[in-house]
């Protein structure tokens, strides 16, 4: 990715890179117009999140009971990620993440 920032591979760390693909909407649309959620907000308060959703795009709130929420593309990792790994993938994320918190804030995902 450091030789070729145009480069779309590697995709799977590309799309952790928030800042970047934030930035991008704000140069098209309002603040006014934009809602960021956690991944952790929405999964855990999943009905206040999508009424809160609702609100902001200026439709009716639902009941949303009889939402089907079991799990998609989920799998079982044969194991765990390894120490060496996370500690890359936390040296990679760390400035993008300092720069996404400090522009937009806190995020809980």
């Amino acid at each position: 990715m450091r030789r070729d920032p145009t480069s779309y591979e590697p995709a799977l760390l590309r799309r952790g890179l928030y800042h970047d693909q934030l930035n991008h909407y704000y140069s098209i649309f309002s603040a006014e117009q934009i809602k960021v959620i956690g991944f952790k907000e929405f999964t855990q308060n999943i009905h206040n999140t999508l009424n809160s959703i609702c609100q902001f795009i200026g439709v009716s709130t639902k009941n949303w009971r009889n939402l089907e929420r079991g799990p998609r593309n989920e799998r079982n990792y044969v194991e765990p990620i390894q120490s060496a790994d996370r500690a890359l993938l936390d040296n990679f994320y760390a400035e993008p993440n300092a720069r996404l918190f400090h522009d937009y804030g806190e995020f809980d995902w």
